[in-house]
């Protein structure tokens, strides 16, 4: 689209195959060009990139140029806009419990369904969980390929998992789990165990302004160090005196 310099429409047009547009025979003055995406899963690339002003983009993230003046008979054939559709990550995570307490000693497995709903490939995925306080990673009931820093199962421990490529338009009900088990001697006052997970690619086809790219869990804790106190044995009200029977044997 057209505007000129007081932002009224003066001209339509469409790209052909190549990307090409022009708009000819305008007078002398000022001009905004302004460019339209071709859906929503689109961005406009960040402008003004690079020393040739020819080949970079000039759209704003609203899709218009600044102000171009013209002179008499001048052209202007570098006003573009450049355009890209990233991936756009989701992640979703589950505990096996089903609503079930964990115990003290008790294992919590964790899986995981992701997305992409962009329009592009997202490379180099890593799933990055942090062990939950209150837990340690439990690798024999992990799925194979997860790299905890230090070779560490503590909680708080940052361990990754390497998922590759997730493309486009896709959803992932994965097979990947992530396992830790409760310490066995809990704080009366604990009461849940909380996860996070978060997704994440490198960033190859461009970084999405949407998106929910972390799932957080949390799972309800049996203490048995929480069970209500009962009476004390031996504490016993209102006695029932029976009398003493002696056996003296016979005679």
């Amino acid at each position: 689209t057209l505007f000129n310099g007081a932002g009224n429409v003066l001209q339509n047009t469409q790209t052909d195959s190549t990307g090409h547009y022009l708009f000819s025979n305008l007078a002398t003055g000022g001009y905004i060009v302004g460019f339209a995406l071709p859906g929503s899963d689109y961005l406009f690339s960040p402008p003004n990139q690079g020393s040739d002003r020819a080949v970079d983009s000039d759209a704003g993230q609203n899709g218009r140029s600044n102000l171009v003046q013209l002179g008499q008979g001048e052209n202007n054939l570098t006003i573009d806009a450049g355009i890209f559709g990233p991936p756009n990550l989701s992640i979703e995570k589950s505990d096996n419990r089903n609503g079930v307490q964990v115990a003290p000693g008790e294992s919590i497995i964790y899986s995981f369904v992701y997305s992409n709903t962009g329009v592009s490939d997202a490379t180099g995925v890593i799933l990055s969980e942090v062990v939950p306080q209150l837990t340690t990673f439990e690798a024999a009931k992990s799925s194979v390929g997860w790299k905890c820093a230090n070779d560490q199962i503590a909680a708080d421990t940052v361990c990754t998992f390497d998922v590759g490529t997730v493309t486009a338009k896709s959803t992932v009900n994965s097979p990947i789990k992530f396992a830790v088990k409760v310490d066995s001697s809990l704080p009366n006052t604990a009461k849940q165990i909380v996860n996070l997970v978060t997704i994440s690619d490198d960033g190859t086809h461009g970084t999405p302004t949407t998106g929910n790219n972390t799932s957080t869990v949390t799972t309800d804790l049996t203490n048995p160090t929480s069970l209500e106190p009962g009476p004390e044995p031996g504490v016993i009200k209102n006695p029932l005196f029976l009398p003493l029977i002696r056996n003296t044997g016979a005679r």
